[in-house]
């Protein structure tokens, strides 16, 4: 069996380099053929990484979508362009998702900034007019917080929502010193360095793009490799 990735894709040239370097390395832990595709501004399509992956043997072709949460590109162009593509057999094995893996990665990249105390997080994610995508975000927070023992704040890069400022001011609000902003991003783009811009602009630290992690490979092994 062959796997293809599907991301959203950017005009930002850092975005299809993380792409093609994370299906290096899911390929290298499962020793599949794996390929990558996107919905818009890069190539390949989807229609054309499905189809060539198709050839590389006579199994199914299972396809992935890089998506954190479930809005519209997940539920809906995802499946969509999978159905417009020739291949027939292809299993469809659903998108990434917010549940405990994602904290498990978030975890992974405030661990990297080496910080040695951290009193909130401020959770940092793109933003969607989807208000069940939005929901899942303010849930995995309020999850987080549990977890964490301490204030954790969500909000967003665009659209509705509380804005990275206003997380911030909650956070010091709450009293919390030593504030970080937990990148909710796979991969570097326009909406991750407006984030990264505004964390600067109050001189508060903030995590790499989640696709630099190892938690996002173990999460798409375990949508692949499951029975």
């Amino acid at each position: 069996m062959t796997t293809v990735l599907i991301a959203h894709g950017s005009p930002d040239p850092r975005h299809e380099v993380a792409i093609a370097d994370l299906a290096r390395r899911v390929q290298e832990a499962t020793n599949r053929q794996t390929f990558y595709g996107f919905l818009e501004h890069n190539q390949p399509t989807v229609s054309a990484a499905l189809n060539v992956a198709s050839r590389h043997n006579d199994e199914p072709v299972e396809a992935v979508g890089l998506f954190l949460s479930a809005g519209q590109h997940a539920r809906l162009d995802v499946p969509a362009q999978i159905a417009r593509s020739d291949i027939e057999r292809v299993v469809h094995s659903g998108h990434l998702g917010v549940g405990s893996w994602l904290i498990s990665a978030l975890e992974e990249q405030l661990a990297a900034l080496g910080m040695p105390k951290i009193d909130g997080v401020a959770a940092i994610a793109a933003g969607s007019a989807d208000p069940e995508a939005r929901d899942e975000v303010i849930a995995l927070a309020a999850t987080w917080q549990r977890d964490r023992g301490q204030p954790v704040r969500p909000a967003f890069a665009s659209g509705e929502g509380p804005s990275i400022s206003e997380a911030l001011g909650m956070l010091s609000d709450a009293g919390c010193g030593s504030r970080v902003v937990a990148l909710l991003m796979l991969a570097p783009g326009v909406l991750a360095d407006r984030v990264m811009d505004a964390a600067r602009g109050h001189a508060v630290p903030v995590t790499a793009p989640l696709i630099e992690g190892k938690a996002i490979v173990d999460r798409i092994l375990e949508l692949t490799l499951s029975p």
